[in-house]
């Protein structure tokens, strides 16, 4: 019995000794099942995802046209492929850090999950620049001329489970749109 207990102790030991860092840096989290089976569809997305949670949900795949589509004009603002480019390498360059902002793991690839945080980041930055100023809104545009999609959207935005790093959008849209020391406190 005495040799049973000491390789549990051992056993127990090497569980601890492999435990993972917590990480401080943790900011977005999944709802815990037990509330999440309370009501589903408070938590989950109905019409886009946002980050890795649901990326792979094919319900949502129909608005990553739309992402498609929003890039494509943040792309005409760049006027170039290399820029692009460059965002890419500074989102592969920053994966670690972005995927250390959740405190679950997910599995995707690197490209996979470089391109869904380039495509959801373009996604906001385009969908808020487009609200803050109507003439950058395409005629045919669902997301704000469809009846409540705009307010869907908004909504979706702010749940827990549908969100990217702040840092990354941040700093992709800085990048893209930089401040003029004339106009600089305009954007405080």
């Amino acid at each position: 019995m005495d040799d049973q207990n000491m390789r549990l102790a051992g056993y127990i030991q090497e569980c601890i000794r492999c435990l993972p860092s917590l990480s401080t840096g943790y900011s977005i989290y999944q709802v815990p099942e037990n509330l999440r089976s309370m009501n589903e569809a408070a938590y989950r997305p109905l019409v886009v995802s946002i980050g890795p949670f649901y990326c792979k949900d094919e319900r949502l795949r129909p608005m990553e046209e739309y992402k498609l589509r929003y890039l494509s004009t943040f792309m005409n603002h760049l006027l170039n492929i290399e820029r692009l480019k460059d965002y890419i390498e500074i989102i592969r360059g920053k994966e670690e850090e972005i995927r250390q902002h959740y405190l679950q793991k997910f599995e995707l690839y690197s490209d996979e999950f470089t391109k869904m945080v380039m495509l959801d980041s373009v996604f906001i930055i385009e969908l808020f620049r487009r609200l803050n100023d109507s003439t950058l809104r395409e005629e045919n545009d669902p997301l704000f001329y469809k009846p409540r999609m705009i307010d869907d959207v908004y909504a979706i935005l702010q749940l827990l489970e549908n969100q990217l790093p702040i840092f990354i959008i941040e700093f992709l849209y800085n990048s893209a749109f930089p401040v003029s020391p004339v106009n600089s406190t305009q954007r405080k």
